[in-house]
């Protein structure tokens, strides 16, 4: 069931424009014309929706394949040499100007007629799902064997394999029927428990949109504020891009991942040369010296991975989605992280104790330090406090490592200096 909006009122001096038709999604695509039918003459409230569809009308097939690049059949040597040439040719003539998005796509249409000079592509055909929602496993077993049977019975036109298939089809006749009564079903019960306008707050995208910006732009000034009130330190964060960044991001890249919005592969980067990686090095500078990333940084393509061990895949929540970003713009998120982790290192503005978050510890140190300092404060005749948060029926073996702590009364006097208290945060 699919929802037409016609933009006009089913019913005289209203604002209703819903008007609900009642097609298949396959017959959405063919809607050429959606109106509402409306005669002084007609009293009811159910007004006639006329909808006109181009199933009598030849569609004209302008659709092109897709192309992918053949990234596994590459002469790493020829991308090279053919990258120096093109990308020196892009420093000679790199603009001038600040603008980030005209200096992004210049350098990005210099790489992307380097790959056509380098890559072939290879034409593909975009699988088209013809499967109704109520298709499931049970549905699609039987289909597989129903189309043995008839593989069989063409193979060898015997009674035997006649019974067979004739058994095989009414199986799947009685599993797809089974499918249907079910889906169907499970529809109805969503529809009728779902909540009206009336008994839910149903958002409204008008107001969301004002909040959401209201409440990013008093973060931002917020933010602005706080970076004003900062000192300056002699440690800056806003100094020149070096090659040696750029190679050390590059460095970290994997082989084998898939590419973002423009198509630009890890590998392309992993082989890259000189005037290349001095290309990429000029990008990133110019992104973090106004602030501002391109566009094209902001999109990403969106993919879905199954979950495993999942029994059917029919379902939307059998799948995780993933976000595929522009390659360049993960080698200018790294040089950021390592430069703010240096930073923090550097100026000790994270505690010793802290190991969550951080790279090379582990928060299994936290325990092993808060055991070993309360052993040796009880070996010594001091007392050790722990304060941890726990919720009910969670107490098990893992209470086990809190064994050498002593319990205290609530007015029991204990020294500051002999007290070692951790904290021990337990998600909800």
């Amino acid at each position: 069931m699919l929802c037409v909006n016609d933009g006009q009122p089913t019913r005289q001096n209203t604002k209703s424009v819903i008007d609900l038709v009642i097609i298949t999604p396959s017959t959405k695509n063919k809607v050429h014309n959606c109106s509402t039918l409306v005669h002084e003459n007609i009293r009811s409230d159910h007004i006639c929706i006329l909808t006109e569809l181009d199933v009598c009308k030849k569609e004209q097939n302008n659709s092109t394949k897709r192309k992918v690049w053949q990234i596994n059949k590459v002469d790493w040597n020829k991308w090279k040499e053919q990258a120096e040439k093109n990308m020196e040719e892009w420093l000679l003539n790199n603009p001038s100007n600040d603008n980030v998005d005209e200096v992004y796509q210049s350098l990005k249409a210099a790489i992307d007629k380097t790959m056509q000079e380098v890559i072939c592509q290879k034409e593909m055909k975009d699988k088209k799902s013809t499967k109704p929602p109520w298709w499931n496993y049970d549905v699609n077993q039987t289909k597989k064997n129903l189309n043995y049977k008839q593989r069989q019975y063409r193979k060898r036109n015997i009674p035997q394999n006649r019974e067979a298939l004739v058994t095989a089809e009414e199986k799947f006749e009685n599993e797809k029927e089974k499918a249907m009564n079910d889906w169907s079903e499970r529809l109805v019960d969503q529809i009728n428990t779902s909540r009206n306008s009336k008994e839910g707050k149903h958002l409204k995208t008008d107001e969301f949109d004002e909040e959401f910006y209201t409440q990013t732009q008093e973060e931002y000034k917020r933010i602005c504020e706080l970076e004003k009130r900062l000192t300056k330190r002699e440690h800056k964060l806003d100094y020149e891009v070096t090659t040696d960044e750029v190679e050390a991001a590059i460095y970290l890249l994997e082989i084998g991942k898939s590419p973002g919005a423009d198509s630009h592969f890890p590998e392309l980067f992993k082989f890259a040369g000189e005037n290349l990686i001095e290309a990429i090095r000029t990008m990133v500078d110019l992104t973090l010296k106004h602030g501002q990333l391109p566009q094209e940084w902001k999109t990403a393509n969106i993919k879905f991975l199954r979950k495993q061990g999942k029994t059917n895949y029919y379902s939307p929540s059998s799948y995780r989605p993933i976000s595929l970003t522009s390659v360049m713009c993960k080698i200018t998120e790294r040089i950021v992280l390592n430069r703010l982790a240096a930073f923090i290192h550097g100026m000790k503005l994270i505690e010793e104790k802290q190991e969550g978050f951080r790279k090379k510890h582990s928060t299994s140190n936290c325990l092993i330090r808060f055991i070993q300092n309360t052993i040796e404060k009880f070996n010594k005749g001091e007392i050790t406090l722990a304060y941890y948060l726990i919720q009910p029926g969670q107490i098990g073996a893992h209470m086990a490592l809190f064994v050498p702590v002593m319990n205290i009364g609530d007015n029991a006097e204990v020294e500051n200096d002999n007290v070692d208290v951790c904290h021990i945060d337990v998600k909800r």
